[in-house]
């Protein structure tokens, strides 16, 4: 399965369904399954405090990857960032049906990159 590495909170919003859009510099032609790690380090603009009690350096849900487009100012909301945000050149990568699993410590990479299967155990 093909996972991607973010950052916290933005991993756990993404796992809960908040954050529905994720911004990328680069587009992707992957399509489907899609697993979502929590980086050990948390998103510029937030405080250790804010993201306490969140796993980091954790698998923590799969999400369906359906579409891959330029950023649009509409899609700001969703991918919970501010409308200051510059949308020039970078993508939204559509996300839909968040699956928790039992969170498992894995070390994450830049880019996609390559989770056994059988490392996903659903909630």
């Amino acid at each position: 399965m093909k996972a991607l590495t973010v950052r916290q909170p933005y991993a756990e919003a993404i796992a809960a369904g908040d954050k529905t859009i994720e911004v990328r510099s680069r587009p992707t032609k992957h399509r489907g399954a899609l697993a979502i790690h929590a980086a050990k380090s948390i998103a510029s603009g937030y405080s250790r405090e804010e993201c306490e009690g969140l796993p980091l350096g954790s698998v923590v849900c799969v999400v369906e990857v359906i579409d891959c487009r330029p950023l649009s100012r509409a899609d700001l909301g969703k991918a919970r960032v501010s409308e200051g945000f510059r949308t020039q050149g970078k993508f939204a990568w559509v996300l839909e049906s968040p699956r928790r699993v039992v969170p498992f410590a894995t070390r994450g990479q830049l880019n996609l990159w390559n989770l056994p299967d059988d490392r996903i155990e659903y909630v």
